[in-house]
Parts: C-alpha cells; sequence; structure tokens
C-alpha cells in the first residue's frame, strides 16, 4: 500500500505552532514516478510483443495467400488469366491499405506516447514546485 501523500505535524522549539514537514510528498512523487515509469515500461514491452506476433503473423499469411495465388495461376483454366490477375491486384491493393492503416495507427501511438510523456513531466515540475514552495513557507514559519 502506498501513501501518495504524507504529512507530519512537528513541533519546534524556535517555532511558534507546528509546522508541517513535507518530505513524504517527494517521497510520493518518487513512488508515482517509479509506478508510472514501470507500468508504462510493461504496457509498451506488452504492445512491442504484439506487433512482433501480429506482424509474424501477417507475413505468414501473405506468403500462404502468393502461394495460393501461384497454384491457382497454374491450375486456372485457358483464359481465366485476367480473373486471377484481378484477385492477385486486389489482394495486394489490399496489403497496402493495411500497411498505410497500421503506420497510421503506430503515429498516432507515437503521438499519444509523447503527449502523455508531456503531460507527466509538466505534472512532476508542477507537483515539485508546490512541494518546494511549500517547504519554503514551512521554513520561513518555522524561522519566524
Amino acid at each position: 500500500v502506498f501513501r501518495l501523500q504524507e504529512v507530519d505535524v512537528v513541533s519546534s522549539v524556535d517555532a511558534p505552532g507546528p509546522v508541517l514537514n513535507v518530505t513524504g510528498t517527494d517521497r510520493s512523487l518518487r513512488i508515482s514516478e517509479n509506478l508510472f515509469g514501470n507500468a508504462y515500461a510493461i504496457a509498451n514491452g506488452a504492445r512491442s510483443e504484439l506487433t512482433k506476433i501480429f506482424q509474424a503473423q501477417r507475413a505468414e499469411h501473405q506468403r500462404q495467400v502468393g502461394a495460393w495465388f501461384a497454384s491457382a495461376s497454374e491450375s486456372a483454366p485457358v483464359g481465366s488469366e485476367p480473373a486471377v490477375a484481378a484477385c492477385r491486384l486486389a489482394f495486394t491493393n489490399a496489403n497496402a491499405a493495411l500497411d498505410t492503416f497500421f503506420q497510421a495507427a503506430q503515429a498516432t501511438v507515437d503521438w499519444a506516447e509523447s503527449n502523455i510523456s508531456a503531460a507527466m513531466s509538466a505534472t512532476i515540475d508542477t507537483v515539485t514546485a508546490s512541494s518546494d514552495a511549500t517547504k519554503e513557507r514551512a521554513r520561513k514559519t518555522a524561522n519566524a
């Protein structure tokens, strides 16, 4: 179980009242970074492995269909060459469309990853700045 925020109330001889010690914020920030980083690495690795598996299966499928077209061309009756050529062309065009789709999907994934990374970085910067400001206020209160 992780605490996302830990705030201790301490008394100081020099301070007129309780002072907030915000060291837990730094710790929770590091924990959050580690959890996000680990989850991201696992998801990215799984996506990569699934992509490799899918591409291998797709290449095997293309090879099998290409072999089928070659076999069909050889055993087709005389005069059916235009029909076989049209089927082969349709298969080639479908593969080209599928390649375009996968390129667009990869571009979308890259865009989403960069936006998530930028958002996480901005969040970390904001939390760090807030933590630093809170520490500074606590230090000033303790010294006042």
